[in-house]
């Protein structure tokens, strides 16, 4: 009787291949779901923390203090999108109060752009908002309030919960709310 070697023949690997591809394939779209769920998260979660760091810097130092869209993480000249930094206003002759000033505020934060989702900033009547100062009260300086942020991932399915909406209110208040994909 012949010995049989220990080991694994071609049709038992075959079939394993085949096993794995079929559970991976069903398993795919779930995962990029969870991705998306994740990055969704984690960019509103950095969005609040900012807002709470702004507000709180207005306040620590007296002369206020905001947040605004940046692409180069120095001076408010982006979109939300491209990333946005966080400033603390520092007294000086012909300061803006709640405005940032080059080469004068101190940038406490920068935060670069969320990969694969858009982030807008919007007043009551549909403006697009830029820059968001905060007075010495952690109060926001905007004249149309209230204000909300508005992320949505690039590739967002009809119907699935994946917009996050970030509002907030006349005293500075941020709340995140869920909303569908349009």
């Amino acid at each position: 009787m012949a010995k049989r070697c220990d080991g694994v023949t071609l049709v038992e690997l075959l079939v394993t291949i085949a096993i794995l591809a079929i559970l991976v394939a069903i398993g795919f779209p779930s995962f990029q779901s969870s991705m998306r769920s994740n990055r969704m998260a984690a960019t509103n979660n950095e969005m609040i923390a900012s807002l709470s760091l702004a507000r709180s810097e207005a306040v620590r130092s007296t002369r206020g203090g905001g947040i605004c869209g940046s692409t180069d993480g120095a001076t408010c000249s982006g979109r939300w999108t491209d990333g946005w930094l966080v400033w603390q206003d520092v007294e000086s002759a012909g300061n803006s109060y709640g405005e940032f000033d080059e080469d004068v505020d101190v940038i406490v934060r920068h935060v670069n752009g969320p990969a694969n989702l858009s982030l807008t900033l919007t007043n009551t009547s549909g403006t697009r908002v830029d820059t968001l100062g905060f007075d010495s009260r952690g109060r926001p300086i905007a004249s149309d309030m209230p204000l909300a942020w508005t992320l949505v991932p690039d590739n967002c399915p009809a119907g699935q919960e994946f917009v996050r909406v970030i509002e907030m209110t006349l005293v500075g208040q941020a709340k995140s709310l869920r909303r569908n994909c349009p």
